[in-house]
């Protein structure tokens, strides 16, 4: 009982409080000097007390964080920001104080390098949220959202199969390169972030029709989204360094995942990758960004794969084997079946075209038929009007062949059909070891032809090598 009634004693003078603090709020004359903001919004539901604040303590703040490199202003469009993140959007903050260890320690190691204010860190936090895929309805996309001629410009690759925008280390020192360039045309860092916002262009241009030089003398003349950009960023670096001031704090911290690399020179499957080092393919790409395509291809010369730290052991130890099995694919499969493709002599070989009927049988696709005929896979779908890579089971495919009617023997015996060959497994044997024993056999061609689904092999077993 006495429990009972202290707690219900303590929820009075709760309330009490509170009405003190709204009476006190109504009777202030000075808006922006004494302005009180009220945040009755304590939640027996979410326990989520937001403290009352005022905008001179909001004041106060900002001047012990002010550096003469970046002077943050107070005003009304700054603490109007302020109360937004603090108080009505309080969910965003959070999600923002929950990334800031996956992004801030990469900004600030590139802003010391390139001798630029460290505040500068949080202006990707006004540009994407810290969202590195965050893509924005003109086309600006990553942390830094880069346009695609402003990312090429600060030396970004962007196509196909790879934008360096998405790329955490690449985009933020391209950032930095920028924005020093920006502060060493306009003398000033809030109209160097203006221009990062709309161009140094239309800030010069404001700069001419006001006939002032210092952002807030130029604020009017500015486009209205720009206007809005310095505040904002004056505001997220307020809500960085004093949300526990505002008891904002996050549900659990992001870090980011730690990574060994490779240098790749050829194609890799990265579903394939993933699936014999038993990882999931969401992590590759969190710490790969930058790659469209579920593939690295064959053109791409010295590419850094970031892959999970745990699994450097096992990738050190199976590193030939693993390249090889995931290096087969369509672009690969096409370039060999042309090399072996290759005509015969024409003093050897007549030009009669023959039409051959393959039915697909269970477990083959294009890449088998391909592979048998010595097609291309371009020539198969060609030939029987296919769009897409899959067949059916039962399905008439065409080829068209030369018949090869050699004139002599010996070129009889030359261009023969190969005979079916066999490796019986001994002690020790292992797909890779089998396959480099070989001449144009893979460990994935070793599986095809004798059903094999995982690496396991037994002393005894004879694998079909060669049909």
């Amino acid at each position: 009982m006495n429990i009972l009634k202290k707690t219900f004693f303590a929820m009075c003078f709760s309330c009490l409080l509170m009405q003190v603090s709204l009476a006190r709020t109504q009777t202030h004359s000075n808006p922006i000097d004494s302005f009180v903001v009220n945040t009755d919004t304590f939640s027996l539901a979410n326990f989520d007390f937001v403290p009352d604040f005022t905008a001179n303590e909001v004041r106060e703040r900002l001047k012990t964080i002010s550096t003469p490199n970046i002077e943050l202003t107070f005003n009304t469009h700054v603490f109007s920001f302020i109360d937004y993140l603090t108080v009505r959007n309080r969910d965003y903050s959070r999600m923002v104080l929950r990334r800031q260890s996956l992004y801030l320690p990469v900004f600030e190691k590139y802003l010391k390098k390139y001798g630029m204010p460290d505040e500068l860190k949080y202006l990707s936090i006004v540009e994407s949220g810290l969202n590195p895929k965050a893509l924005s309805r003109s086309g600006a996309l990553g942390l830094w959202q880069f346009i695609p001629s402003t990312g090429k410009h600060m030396g970004l690759r962007i196509d196909s199969h790879f934008d360096d925008r998405m790329n955490v280390e690449k985009s933020t020192e391209a950032a930095c390169k920028y924005l020093k360039g920006l502060y060493q045309a306009t003398g000033d860092w809030p109209l160097a972030l203006a221009s990062y916002n709309c161009g140094p262009g239309n800030v010069f241009k404001a700069m001419k029709r006001c006939g002032k030089g210092n952002f807030w003398e130029i604020y009017h003349c500015l486009p209205q989204e720009t206007r809005s950009y310095v505040p904002q960023f004056i505001a997220i670096t307020y809500l960085m360094n004093f949300h526990k001031e505002h008891n904002l704090f996050p549900d659990y911290f992001e870090y980011p995942m730690q990574y060994d690399t490779v240098s790749l020179n050829q194609y890799v499957n990265i579903d394939l990758l993933c699936k014999h080092m038993g990882i999931c393919s969401e992590d590759i790409f969190s710490l790969n960004p930058e790659i469209k395509r579920n593939y690295i291809p064959n053109s791409e010369a010295n590419f850094l794969l970031r892959y999970p730290a745990d699994k450097g052991n096992f990738f050190r130890n199976n590193r030939h084997w693993l390249l090889d099995s995931v290096a087969i694919g369509v672009e690969e499969v096409v370039e060999l079946n042309k090399k072996l493709n290759a005509p015969l002599p024409s003093a050897h070989v007549s030009s009669k075209v023959v039409r051959i009927i393959h039915k697909v049988k269970r477990g083959q696709n294009l890449t088998f038929i391909a592979d048998k005929y010595n097609v291309t896979i371009a020539e198969l779908k060609k030939w029987n009007r296919i769009r897409s890579h899959k067949v059916q089971v039962g399905q008439s495919i065409s080829i068209w062949k030369k018949e090869a009617k050699e004139v002599k023997a010996h070129l009889r015996t030359s261009y023969s059909s190969p005979r079916k060959r066999y490796h019986q497994v001994k002690q020790g044997d292992t797909l890779w070891s089998i396959s480099r024993k070989y001449q144009n056999v893979t460990i994935e061609k070793i599986k095809r032809l004798n059903n094999i689904e995982d690496d396991g092999l037994k002393v005894g077993q004879r694998l079909l090598i060669q049909n």
